[in-house]
């Protein structure tokens, strides 16, 4: 019990979201915690991927609430919510095309500002099965493992960058490009759980 990770999970809206919050020998892990094991625990990341693998949705989006240099200690959660509009998507192998070019050869997953330059988004290239990039449920599901671990690796090191007193919001929508990606908002433009939508959690 020391030494494992485990979840406590949340049902909200009648089963069609789920909200997480992850233990480690049965203490809740912050987000400070959460951010270092991203970039620097492999077990942890197995252990994140698995809990996403086994959502009981088909679909659906990922979603924290913000987080600051003020609130970096508090418990970390996210929700989960299922998505019935990303089950069966085509993965658009168009999308991020522009930046998969200028990426080193040798990239596995990149990061770059959306086109409004109010985002950052941390983008795995093409190394799997087509059918795995078009959400983050495929991804998890059917992406190649060493992928995943360095897609959470490189959340944690762009969370770390971006933290300061200003929030940001941790989330995926994936309705308006079917290419997996994880956004960086200054504001919770695209998000479906409302008490996330606060800056004051």
């Amino acid at each position: 019990m020391a030494n494992t990770f485990s979840t406590d999970i949340e049902r909200l809206n009648k089963g069609r979201a789920l909200r997480y919050r992850l233990l480690h020998g049965g203490a809740p892990l912050s987000w400070s915690a959460v951010m270092d094991r991203w970039q620097n625990d492999q077990s942890f990341r197995c252990f994140f991927v698995s809990v996403l693998v086994d959502a009981p949705f088909p679909a659906y989006f990922w979603e924290t609430p913000a987080v600051s240099s003020a609130t970096i200690d508090r418990e970390f959660e996210f929700v989960l919510v299922e998505s019935p509009q990303l089950a069966g998507i085509r993965t658009n192998e168009r999308a991020f095309a522009n930046q998969f070019a200028a990426a080193r050869p040798e990239a596995s997953v990149i990061e770059f500002s959306n086109l409004g330059g109010d985002a950052t988004l941390v983008v795995p290239c093409l190394q799997g099965p087509i059918s795995a990039y078009s959400q983050i449920s495929t991804f998890a599901r059917l992406a190649p493992a060493d992928q995943q671990h360095q897609l959470w690796a490189l959340v944690g090191a762009t969370l770390e960058q971006q933290l300061s007193e200003r929030p940001v919001w941790l989330s995926t929508s994936g309705l308006g490009v079917y290419w997996i990606h994880i956004r960086f908002d200054s504001e919770p433009k695209y998000y479906t759980y409302e008490p996330y939508r606060n800056r004051c959690q």
